[in-house]
This record gives C-alpha cells, structure tokens and sequence, in this order.
C-alpha cells in the first residue's frame, strides 16, 4: 500500500519526546475505501486476516484464500515462526506485493536496539520483501527481566530507537507497539529517544474485554487501535449471547460478523484468525452491513453480568517471557 500526505490536522509526531494531546483523537475510518490514514501518512485497511499458531501449508493456504477473498491486510511475527509460510501463501495468490499491507513484529527475546534491527533484518528476508508496511514492538516485556525491572524499560526504548532507524532507512513504512497499556505507553512517549509516536498500539479487545483505559490512552495521542481475539476465541459468551444472535438474524449474517463490525463501528481495526475457507470469506461481510445505536450498546453492555471481561491472551501487566 503506497503512503499518502498526511492529514494535516493530524501530523507524524516528530521532535520528541512525545506531549499528550488535551483532545481526543477518534479513528478516522474511510468507510468507501475500508482504510484509516495512520499518523505517518499511509493508509492501512481496517480488517485483516491473524495467522497466530497457523503455520505450514494451513498458513499458505489461509493467506492465500484470504487475499483472493478481497483481504489486503496480513499480519504475523516472528514468534509465530510463519513469516516463510506467509510469504508462500501470498505468492500463490498471485495478488502484487504492492497491494498488500504486511505486519509483522519483534518478539520478547529481540528487545534492544541491535537486537531489534537484526530481528526486522531477519523478518524481511523470511517474508521475501525489501520493507514491511508496519513493524511492532509486540510485547512490552524483555525475555528473562520481571516487568518491574528498570532493564526492561531500557530494553524498550532501545528498540524503539531501532524502530525509528528502521523506518528512516526505508526498511518499514509505519512504526507501533502491540499490548501496550498506558503506563508502557506514556513511559515511551515521554522518552527522550522518542522522536516518532507509534501509530498504531494492537492489543486484545472485544465486546467482553473493553480495554478503556488502554483505548483512551492511544486516542489521547492519536495512535490508532487494533483489536486481536476481537471474537474472544469463539467464547459462547459473546457469540452464543441472545442479543448477538437476533442482532445477526434481522441482519441476516453470522454472530462473528456482527461483533466484528461492533470493533469497527467503535473505531478499531480487527484482525480474526481463522484457517476455514467460509469463515474467512464470511467475516469481510462486517465491512458490508450496520450497526444501529441500540444495537452497539446491546453489544457493548455484554460484559456486565455476563462473567466477560478476561483475557483469553497473557497480560501485559504481569506476564514474564
């Protein structure tokens, strides 16, 4: 996806550290394109496919129905150890490199600011391409340092001056973070190596899990959202819930699609993963239909009283790798 001119009511970040923004940034979502314009001027389409724990000829296989789908947003990461398989499965399909959206990101064990530059070194080659649309930083954490560690800190901002390098030498167009909450976030925006914002901050949220203050901590800065597990891992709570289910039967499409466009309408980019044919093709119905007001606020009540609201991934706030 090539990069555009940035809007110039929301500009790249540079110069830092990083202030907060007194205002509320809300994700702008081009709803003719099915893209939003990231603070670094490029466009990235607002559903994509997961690969997490797809692997093999599953994965070439998943990638390549999806891109024939219409999806143009494929993410992975190193610690998924499928970047090769993506890379096949996008060559199947016969779709230009050009026309697609590729994600990818560092894991705990390459934190630091060499490490981290090797570690997308290592990422491009596996995935057969000279750049990456947009390289994550995809945990907080460092492997083998408790989170409360001051090494970790400066693991991370090492790898965010790597990051920053990367992306000034051409090898990444866009830089983020993924599972971080807002004191990952405010500690890296008022760091002094911070002189880019990240764009876009990916983590798990979903009608169970609101994640509120981690969604107001990315619009304070005007750092996009990106919701993983945006169907909580087919939790019944969410999909078997009475409301999802006749909310999708006057619509006439599946529980999966109505909360998904529930992340879109909210303002969040969504990311399912699944490696069925159908379900894959079923979920790009999302950018295709509507959600009345009362229907996000059914769907957003799911939580209270419903025993929603855990995570079905680790915590950023007290795993150790």
């Amino acid at each position: 996806m090539a990069a555009e001119e940035a809007n110039t009511s929301e500009p790249a970040v540079q110069g830092g550290p990083v202030e907060s923004s007194p205002h509320q940034h809300e994700t702008r979502i081009d709803w003719e394109s099915n893209t939003v314009l990231l603070q670094s001027g490029q466009r990235m389409p607002i559903v994509g496919i997961g690969t997490w724990q797809v692997k093999g000829q599953v994965c070439v296989d998943t990638v390549c129905t999806a891109l024939k789908a219409g999806y143009r947003l494929i993410d992975t990461a190193s610690i998924y150890r499928n970047e090769a398989d993506v890379a096949a499965g996008i060559a199947a399909s016969g779709v230009p490199r050009n026309d697609i959206f590729i994600t990818s990101k560092l894991s705990p064990k390459q934190q630091g600011e060499d490490a981290a530059y090797e570690a997308c070194m290592g990422s491009l080659k596996a995935l057969g391409t000279d750049y990456l649309d947009l390289y994550l930083v995809h945990w907080p954490g460092a492997k083998g340092l408790k989170p409360s560690h001051p090494g970790t800190q400066e693991k991370r901002h090492g790898t965010w001056r790597a990051l920053q390098r990367l992306q000034k030498e051409g090898h990444v167009r866009s830089i983020g973070v993924s599972n971080f909450m807002p004191h990952h976030l405010s500690a890296l925006l008022a760091s002094p190596d911070c002189t880019q914002a990240p764009v876009l901050n990916q983590f798990e949220v979903n009608p169970l899990l609101k994640a509120t203050e981690a969604v107001q901590a990315c619009r304070e800065h005007g750092i996009v959202v990106q919701a993983y597990a945006p169907l909580a891992q087919g939790n019944p709570l969410l999909l078997d819930d009475e409301k999802v289910l006749a909310i999708a039967g006057r619509l006439g499409c599946s529980p999966a699609v109505v909360c998904v466009r529930w992340g879109l309408q909210m303002g969040y980019l969504q990311i399912p993963r699944s490696t069925n044919p159908t379900h894959i093709m079923d979920n790009l119905q999302a950018l295709h239909i509507q959600l009345a007001a009362e229907d996000m606020d059914a769907i957003g009540a799911l939580q209270a009283g419903q025993g929603g609201g855990t995570r079905t991934c680790w915590d950023p706030n007290t795993v150790e790798y």
